[in-house]
């Protein structure tokens, strides 16, 4: 006889769920066979998705109608199913604001109350569209958390007057995990990105002309994605890569395109049927040193089952042993004072949740230097809280080194900067070449670059280890001439704190990130250089921050 499915003749579904159908098929002598072979199909492509097997799951992608078959041999049983839009708009974004960086920035519609974040080199709003300032060979682009891993993102996308090249980020993770789907040279293609390599899972031609705008739209649900072009069906693929990520937004690639734009950034999606409930609590910096009488600041980010921050929420503060630090809380922040020599944890706790770090206090000697940057003003001039005899900081490079918010700033040379080759920093004699220099280093928003400078003699000779585009590495500056010691990869993501460290001792220097040893080299330049520092590049990141800033043996 063939196949039946268990539905009546027709199914209306909303975009963000899901239906399961199953297949029996019948003999002629009406037994089931349980064995028989069955193979699901949606005319038209591009309204829902199917899963195989007996039983299938239908995911909808777009609204519209379509008719699902059920095929065994020769024999078939077909379902109309009629998808509606009952999604939300969650995030829209007109960039219609005054000329600027995007990075920070909330949205238009922010269901989700976030802001925009930005990777590779600078995006920015110009004439209510959205641009890349840049035709440096990295990607660049600019995401969102929208609080929904099933939505569908869209915007419009204007093609520039070169080679075309701009496409929609979704689920993504950092710079080197996401999903994308680009145009290039007259297709669209779905790409899986992960670790930095790009996987294509399927492309479809599209016609473009120089400065024609069209409607690029992704649809997730579960592992299926479909990709449309100016609202026809192009590309449906299963892609289970990081299906729980809520962030999304769109890119280039400034190498082969800048000139292309974005607009009316739009995500739409079934609002999720719970509340936000506390999972989870960062504190920030991780493990730091300190010594004996001075005062270092925390600060508690509490997140929801979205990996959202929630704001306003509710931390209580709290140190074992209770007697080796005085606390001073002030909402999701804290200022710790060293008292006693030790280890102490600190919790913050918000409901059920705790999250902590721990500090090791030592006592001071002559050769510690340590400055938690508390009071704000410029740093030129000034003592750290802790450190030798009358040293003080100095700086190098001509930009304007402020203490801002319990951090340690940039700004840029009078002028602007002109290369990428001037740095800006600041350093201080710590009355000893060999020893531990540390600091907790803030990444910021888009294409971060920071570092420690050691055995500091001049602008032109010293030692720097360095964050930049996933690697921390070590760089020798000789009479002016830069030459690369060693490099390995790490993980930093946008407004994350990581504690970046370098151990000298005679010609042997190790790089530590996050209290964990990364690389070792022997390096003979300076080894009697008792000036160390911090170091930015502002022509590439002058948003990266520093603290708790300390050189110990």
């Amino acid at each position: 006889m063939g196949p039946a499915i268990d539905r009546p003749a027709s199914l209306t579904i909303a975009l963000g769920s899901t239906a399961s159908l199953t297949a029996e098929v019948w003999a002629d002598n009406n037994e089931v066979l349980p064995d028989a072979l069955v193979e699901w199909t949606v005319a038209p492509s591009g309204v829902v998705a199917v899963t195989p097997g007996k039983t299938t799951i239908l995911t909808p992608i777009a609204t519209g109608s379509a008719i699902v078959t059920a095929a065994s041999g020769t024999a078939r049983a077909t379902l109309n199913v009629t998808v509606t839009d009952v999604q939300q708009t969650r995030v829209f974004d007109s960039f219609t604001g005054a000329a600027g960086s995007l990075a920070g920035r909330a949205p238009e519609i922010n269901a989700a109350n976030s802001r925009w974040e930005t990777y590779g080199d600078d995006v920015a709003m110009n004439n209510g569209q959205l641009t890349v300032a840049s035709t440096r060979a990295i990607a660049s682009g600019a995401v969102v958390n929208s609080g929904l891993a099933d939505a569908t993102i869209e915007v419009d996308w204007t093609e520039g007057l070169q080679t075309a090249w701009g496409g929609v980020v979704l689920r993504y993770r950092d710079a080197s995990n996401f999903v994308a789907a680009r145009y290039f040279n007259g297709t669209i293609g779905l790409y899986r990105v992960e670790e930095g390599v790009w996987f294509r899972l399927g492309e479809a031609p599209v016609a473009v002309a120089p400065g024609s705008t069209h409607l690029f739209s992704v649809a997730a649900a579960g592992s299926a994605v479909a990709v449309n072009w100016d609202g026809v069906p192009r590309i449906e693929m299963n892609e289970p890569f990081q299906q729980t990520r809520t962030v999304h937004g769109v890119m280039w690639d400034p190498w082969v395109d800048r000139t292309s734009t974005f607009d009316n950034f739009t995500v739409k999606g079934s609002t999720e049927t719970s509340a936000s409930q506390t999972t989870t609590v960062v504190v920030t910096p991780g493990p730091l040193t300190m010594a004996a009488g001075t005062k270092a600041s925390l600060r508690a980010t509490v997140l929801d089952q979205y990996d959202r921050p929630i704001r306003d929420a509710a931390v209580v503060w709290s140190a074992v042993p209770e007697e080796a630090v005085t606390l001073t809380p002030n909402g999701d922040s804290v200022v710790v004072t060293a008292i006693a020599g030790g280890t102490v944890a600190i919790h913050a706790t918000s409901g059920t949740r705790t999250g902590g770090t721990a500090i090791r206090i030592v006592a001071p000697d002559s050769s510690l230097v340590f400055d938690s940057f508390a009071d704000p003003g410029a740093l030129a001039g000034r003592s750290p809280d802790l450190g030798v005899a009358n040293a003080r900081w100095e700086v190098f490079g001509g930009a304007n080194l402020e203490v801002e918010n319990g951090t340690l700033t940039v700004g840029s040379p009078a002028g602007g900067v002109a290369s990428v080759e001037v740095l800006a920093g600041a350093i201080i004699d710590a009355g000893t070449a060999n020893g531990t220099i540390e600091t907790d280093w803030t990444v910021g928003p888009s294409n971060a670059w920071g570092g420690l400078v050691v055995r500091y003699a001049d602008a032109e000779n010293f030692i720097v280890a360095r964050y930049y585009r996933g690697t921390v590495a070590f760089y020798r500056r000789q009479a002016g001439h830069w030459s690369a010691i060693a490099s390995t990869s790490v993980n930093a993501l946008p407004g994350s704190t990581h504690r970046l460290g370098v151990t000298a001792s005679g010609d042997t220097i190790s790089l530590l990130w996050d209290g964990v040893p990364m690389l070792s080299a022997v390096e003979a330049l300076q080894q009697t250089g008792t000036r160390h520092g911090l170091v930015w590049s502002p022509a590439i990141d002058s948003a990266s921050v520093f603290d708790n800033f300390q050189f110990r043996r």
